[in-house]
Protein backbone atom coordinates (compact mmCIF):
# COMPACT_ATOMS: atom_id res chain seq x y z
CA UNK A 1 0.00 0.00 0.00
CA UNK A 2 0.96 3.52 0.46
CA UNK A 3 3.14 2.71 3.91
CA UNK A 4 6.77 3.22 3.19
CA UNK A 5 9.25 2.25 6.11
CA UNK A 6 11.61 5.05 6.89
CA UNK A 7 9.20 8.06 7.28
CA UNK A 8 9.34 10.81 10.18
CA UNK A 9 6.51 9.71 11.71
CA UNK A 10 8.07 5.66 11.66
CA UNK A 11 11.11 7.32 13.04
CA UNK A 12 9.37 9.31 15.56
CA UNK A 13 7.24 5.87 17.27
CA UNK A 14 10.58 4.48 17.01
CA UNK A 15 12.36 6.92 19.67
CA UNK A 16 9.24 8.32 21.66
CA UNK A 17 6.01 6.25 22.29
CA UNK A 18 2.69 6.78 20.35
CA UNK A 19 1.37 9.29 22.55
CA UNK A 20 1.05 12.93 23.09
CA UNK A 21 3.23 14.49 25.42
CA UNK A 22 1.28 17.29 26.74
CA UNK A 23 -2.17 14.94 27.33
CA UNK A 24 -1.69 11.31 26.79
CA UNK A 25 -3.64 10.76 24.00
CA UNK A 26 -2.69 7.90 22.08
CA UNK A 27 -5.40 7.16 19.22
CA UNK A 28 -4.75 10.09 17.14
CA UNK A 29 -0.97 11.30 16.93
CA UNK A 30 0.74 13.72 15.18
CA UNK A 31 4.48 14.50 15.26
CA UNK A 32 5.62 18.61 15.18
CA UNK A 33 9.03 18.91 14.03
CA UNK A 34 10.31 21.36 16.65
CA UNK A 35 12.55 23.13 14.64
CA UNK A 36 9.96 23.39 12.21
CA UNK A 37 12.52 21.71 9.73
CA UNK A 38 10.39 19.34 7.79
CA UNK A 39 13.06 17.11 6.03
CA UNK A 40 15.02 17.09 9.52
CA UNK A 41 13.83 13.83 10.49
CA UNK A 42 16.63 13.26 13.51
CA UNK A 43 14.52 12.04 16.60
CA UNK A 44 15.62 14.81 18.70
CA UNK A 45 13.37 17.10 16.08
CA UNK A 46 10.46 14.77 16.22
CA UNK A 47 7.51 15.86 19.03
CA UNK A 48 4.35 13.50 19.62
CA UNK A 49 1.68 15.38 20.19
CA UNK A 50 -2.19 15.27 19.41
CA UNK A 51 -4.07 17.28 16.65
CA UNK A 52 -5.07 19.89 19.51
CA UNK A 53 -1.80 20.55 21.03
CA UNK A 54 -0.05 20.05 17.79
CA UNK A 55 -2.64 23.23 16.63
CA UNK A 56 -2.17 24.88 19.70
CA UNK A 57 1.70 25.13 18.90
CA UNK A 58 1.02 26.94 15.26
CA UNK A 59 -1.54 29.08 16.50
CA UNK A 60 -1.41 31.91 19.38
CA UNK A 61 -2.09 29.36 21.84
CA UNK A 62 1.66 27.90 21.79
CA UNK A 63 2.37 29.79 25.06
CA UNK A 64 0.15 27.35 26.64
CA UNK A 65 2.14 24.12 25.89
CA UNK A 66 5.75 25.82 25.31
CA UNK A 67 7.82 24.55 28.43
CA UNK A 68 6.77 21.09 27.88
CA UNK A 69 7.32 20.60 24.71
CA UNK A 70 10.43 22.52 25.60
CA UNK A 71 11.18 20.18 28.70
CA UNK A 72 10.33 16.90 26.62
CA UNK A 73 12.67 17.92 24.27
CA UNK A 74 15.55 18.72 26.31
CA UNK A 75 15.12 15.65 28.59
CA UNK A 76 15.37 13.65 25.63
CA UNK A 77 18.12 14.57 24.01
CA UNK A 78 20.14 14.29 27.34
CA UNK A 79 18.82 10.46 27.62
Amino acid sequence: GNWKQDTYRSTCFLYHEKKCIICDEDIIVEVHHYDEDNTNNNPGNLIPLCPTHHKYWHSGHRHLIEKQVDKYREDFIRG
